[in-house]
């Protein structure tokens, strides 16, 4: 029984670093940043998951993000 509530821990945690590596992707490519920093940001979070997210969200990111309104 405990293998099961580790193998879904597990599973959460996962789930939850892939979600948090999609909003950062999504952050660096609407962000005004030049493409070499992009391109950075985007191979650090790609390869190195969980350390890539955390450096992105503790150093990477600037309170100026501008997100542009999607005409319906």
């Amino acid at each position: 029984m405990p293998t099961s509530i580790v193998n879904v821990s597990s599973s959460l945690v996962g789930v939850l670093i892939l979600a948090l590596d999609l909003v950062a992707i999504f952050e660096v490519f609407n962000s005004s940043r030049d493409t070499c920093g992009k391109v950075g940001w985007f191979a650090l979070i790609f390869f190195f998951p969980v350390f890539g997210v955390l450096a992105y969200f503790l150093f990477g990111r600037n309170n100026t993000t501008q997100y542009e309104a999607i005409a319906a």
